[in-house]
Formats: structure tokens, C-alpha cells, sequence
């Protein structure tokens, strides 16, 4: 009598099919022997052990989980070897393991704290520039009542604004 044992999914059999070998990515349960993917911040090596490594600081798994990249808002300098860089001031990167930043957001916006992307200027401020590194506030005498805004407006006659204002009030 030959039995076959089939493996459970995301694993394959043994050179000698004796037992089964989880793919890279992925890996065994002790207690039931099934195969699963490593978590978010490791990645799997190919082999027998079926062991999830932990990246190293500043870098998560890539989704298939085979290998760790820079997360969002930092980048890898050309030449340099899997050294993770923070975006430089003023610029950005919304997506993990890219070799560069993106320099400018679309005026009215700035990159965000986190370097992951641009937020919008809050109301009583504005941007014009797409390089801009922060929001300016709207001077005396003017106001911004939407987020992004690329301008202020001036108060009309008989009313009056604080710097950074939202709104004019009256006299």
C-alpha cells in the first residue's frame, strides 16, 4: 500500500517526500503544519527552516514577503548598499523601495511630516509654490476658508482679518 500525503498550500514536497517545505515567504506552523506569510515586517528565505527574518530598522517586506525594501518617505541613494535615506526637505516618496524622491507637490500642498506625501494647507494659510516646505499664513487684511488654497483674498471694505484668518469679520 502507497500513500501519497499531499502538502498544504503555499508549500511543496521534500526532495525525498518525506515531508513538506513551505514557500519562500511563508512559514510552517508547528501544531498543524500549515503554511503562512511571514508578517509585515520580516520576509522568508527559501529552505527547509521555513524561518520569517525580521527586517532591519527603517524597512518593511516587500508584499510577496521575499525581501525587506525602504518604507514610504525614505529612498536608497544610487551606489549606496540597501542604506535606507529619509527624503530630503521639501520632498517625498509615497511608495516603499524606490531609488529617489519626488521634489515637488502641487501648489497649495507640502510634503507631509512623514515624507509619505503632500498634505493639504489648512484654511487662513496658502502655497504657490510646488516646492514650497511650508504653508504661509494669510497676511492681516486677508483670509483662505478652503484647504489648499494657491491665494488669499482680501477683506471686504468694512471688514478686517487677523494674520493666518479663515474668515473676515466686521468693523
Amino acid at each position: 500500500n502507497v500513500t501519497c500525503n499531499t502538502c498544504p498550500p503555499f508549500s511543496y514536497p521534500s526532495r525525498n517526500y518525506t515531508y513538506c517545505i513551505c514557500e519562500r515567504g511563508f512559514v510552517m506552523h508547528d501544531v498543524d503544519k500549515t503554511c503562512s506569510l511571514c508578517p509585515y515586517n520580516s520576509y522568508g528565505k527559501l529552505g527547509e527552516d521555513g524561518i520569517c527574518e525580521l527586517c532591519e530598522a527603517g524597512k518593511q517586506g516587500t508584499i510577496d514577503r521575499f525581501r525587506c525594501e525602504c518604507r514610504p518617505g525614505t529612498f536608497i541613494p544610487q551606489g549606496l548598499d540597501d542604506e535606507c535615506q529619509d527624503c530630503p526637505e521639501g520632498q517625498f516618496q509615497p511608495l516603499p523601495g524606490q531609488g529617489a524622491c519626488l521634489s515637488s507637490c502641487t501648489p497649495g500642498t507640502i510634503p507631509s511630516i512623514d515624507k509619505t506625501g503632500c498634505d493639504d494647507c489648512p484654511v487662513g494659510t496658502f502655497s504657490v509654490n510646488a516646492q514650497a516646505t511650508s504653508c504661509i499664513d494669510c497676511e492681516a487684511g486677508e483670509f483662505s476658508d478652503t484647504p489648499a488654497s494657491i491665494s488669499c483674498e482680501t477683506c471686504l471694505k468694512g471688514t478686517w482679518s487677523h494674520a493666518g484668518s479663515k474668515e473676515c469679520q466686521l468693523c
